[in-house]
């Protein structure tokens, strides 16, 4: 169990976190301030904690997309910077992504079948039909990963927005 302090619009406390109880303290006008211990952490934002985490190594993050009530989860390459997930892709998942915006990512670190630690996010997909911008993120994808800089020419960029994140590290090391 982990304490988490959370700030959020002057709301109660079990629209973020329903079922729980939670102490809560007066904050900024507007705002509502409580802690809250939870099993997974969930926030508004992703926390340093998990930024490190998702910056650190070259990891398959799994996209998920819904279309017509029917998920579908592929695996993508990625790169996190500043609340915002950029991947590159084509066919069905940008397909689904220009229909319905909305989406996950699952990322999980993982030692002979024993998790590390996991980032799951939640956000809003915007398809970039810039050739330079897509060009220049397809690069620095491509590095992270090993490939070459104009494998996959194919692919659009997609940026999203995160609005949620959970995270969950299983090793006192990490952190």
């Amino acid at each position: 169990m982990t304490d988490v302090g959370f700030v959020g619009p002057a709301r109660n406390e079990a629209d973020y976190f329903p079922g729980r109880l939670a102490s809560r303290g007066s904050g900024q006008s507007g705002l509502t301030l409580f802690s809250i211990a939870v099993d997974d952490l969930t926030v508004s934002t992703v926390p340093p904690e998990a930024e490190r985490l998702l910056e650190r190594e070259s990891l398959m993050a799994h996209l998920g997309t819904c279309v017509e009530g029917r998920p579908h989860v592929a695996p993508v390459w990625y790169r996190y910077a500043d609340g915002v997930v950029e991947i590159v892709t084509t066919g069905r998942k940008l397909a689904n992504i220009r229909q319905n915006p909305r989406v996950s990512l699952s990322i999980q670190k993982d030692m002979a079948g024993q998790a590390r630690w996991m980032v799951s996010l939640l956000g809003t997909a915007t398809v970039i039909d810039d050739e330079d911008e897509t060009a220049a993120a397809r690069r620095w994808i491509n590095e992270k990963y090993g490939a070459g800089p104009d494998a996959y020419a194919e692919n659009t960029l997609v940026r999203v927005e995160v609005g949620s994140a959970t995270y969950r590290t299983y090793d006192d090391e990490i952190e």
